[in-house]
């Protein structure tokens, strides 16, 4: 049994799109360059399309990888979001904490005033006895 060499397939990119697959796969095997007008008689700008052919292994592992890198990026920024709210969700419950304490102390305050409220009462009653 012997391998069979890959089929060649015909991919057409834009330079853009090129560059970004090339930057993330280090893929640089480039078989033809060609510029081809849209409309040879009108004054527009000449359109570039770059045509390269590759082994479909090598292509499709090229596709994936750069998604799995656009993923990664994404779920590295995600993870960053969720790891900088869990830090405010704390920040928050610190702050919660401080104002029960507060509060606590002013449902102490109002107790203390209340009981001196009502020893006054007691000694404006005595008095007038």
């Amino acid at each position: 049994m012997f391998l069979k060499r890959p089929k060649l397939i015909q991919v057409n990119l834009n330079p853009v799109q090129l560059r970004s697959i090339q930057k993330r796969t280090k893929l640089t095997n480039i078989s033809e360059l060609s510029v081809i007008s849209e409309d040879p008689d009108s004054n527009s700008e000449l359109q570039m399309e770059l045509s390269f052919q590759i082994e479909s292994k090598e292509f499709y592992n090229a596709v994936i990888n750069a998604s799995f890198t656009a993923v990664n990026n994404q779920e590295k920024k995600t993870f960053a979001r969720i790891k900088q709210l869990t830090k405010e969700a704390e920040e928050i419950a610190l702050r919660v904490k401080g104002l029960e304490k507060m509060l606590k102390l002013t449902e102490k305050q109002v107790k203390y005033l209340g009981k001196q409220l009502r020893d006054v009462r007691i000694a404006e009653k005595l008095d007038l006895l």
